[in-house]
C-alpha cells in the first residue's frame, strides 16, 4: 500500500511525530505544482498536459416550463392562499470544451477587455452564478492580470452596490437575468465604465444600461 504521508521532526509532548505529505517532506507546500506559481499558471498547465480533454461539461437551456400553483402561507397566524409561479428548466444533453479550448477561449475573452479599455490591475466584478461563463471570465481576467471581485446573485441591489464601489471596480461581468440589478445600481458606482453580461437580455434593461453613464 502507497504511503501518503511521512513522519517528520521529534516525538511531541502530546503525541507521536508530526506527519507530512510525501511531497513535501520538509515544509508546507507554497505551490501545487512546480509549473504553477499564479492563477494563470494553472489553465496553461492544465491545458499542456490534457490538452484535448475534456475540461469543462455545460447544458444549455432548451425550454422553461412555468407551472401556477397554490401555496399556503400563514401570517401573523393568519391562513392564507396565494398562487405562485414554479418555473422549471428543460436542458440540453452535457456538451464539452476541452482544455485547450477553454485556454483560447480564455485568451479571446481576455483580449476583448483589454480592448475594450481595461488596462492591467483593473478590478473586474462578476455577478453571476456559478458556472462556466463564470470561470472563463475569471481566467480571462487572469490572463490580462486583472483582478475578479465576487458577489453573490442573492446579494440584492443594496449588497451588490456595496460590493462594487467597496472596491471600486472598473467594469462587471453578468447574466440577462441579473442585467436588470446591475441596471439599477450602475450609475452609482462612479468607477464603472463597462458592463458585460451573457444570454439574452430584455430590452427593458438594455435601455435602462444605455441610458445612463456606463
Amino acid at each position: 500500500m502507497k504511503n501518503f504521508t511521512v513522519e517528520v521532526g521529534p516525538e511531541q509532548p502530546n503525541g507521536g511525530r508530526i506527519r507530512r505529505s510525501v511531497l513535501s517532506p520538509e515544509g508546507l507546500c507554497r505551490i501545487p505544482h512546480k509549473n504553477v506559481h499564479t492563477l494563470y499558471d494553472v489553465l496553461q498547465h492544465s491545458s499542456k498536459k490534457y490538452g484535448d480533454r475534456k475540461a469543462f461539461g455545460y447544458r444549455s437551456t432548451e425550454k422553461m416550463v412555468e407551472e401556477e400553483k397554490e401555496v399556503t402561507k400563514f401570517i401573523n397566524g393568519v391562513e392564507t392562499k396565494e398562487k405562485k409561479v414554479w418555473k422549471y428548466f428543460q436542458l440540453s444533453s452535457y456538451k464539452y470544451l476541452s482544455y485547450n479550448e477553454v485556454a483560447r477561449q480564455a485568451h479571446e475573452i481576455g483580449a476583448g477587455f483589454s480592448y475594450l479599455g481595461l488596462k492591467e490591475k483593473a478590478k473586474v466584478e462578476i455577478f453571476s452564478p456559478t458556472n462556466m461563463h463564470w470561470l472563463l471570465t475569471a481566467h480571462s481576467l487572469f490572463t490580462q492580470n486583472m483582478t475578479i471581485v465576487t458577489a453573490y446573485e442573492t446579494l440584492g441591489e443594496d449588497g451588490l452596490l456595496h460590493s462594487m464601489n467597496e472596491t471600486e471596480v472598473e467594469a462587471i461581468f453578468t447574466t440577462a437575468e441579473l442585467l436588470p440589478t446591475v441596471a439599477k445600481v450602475a450609475d452609482k458606482c462612479p468607477s464603472l465604465k463597462l458592463i458585460v453580461y451573457s444570454g439574452d437580455a430584455k430590452d427593458e434593461a438594455l435601455q435602462k444600461v444605455r441610458s445612463g453613464k456606463v
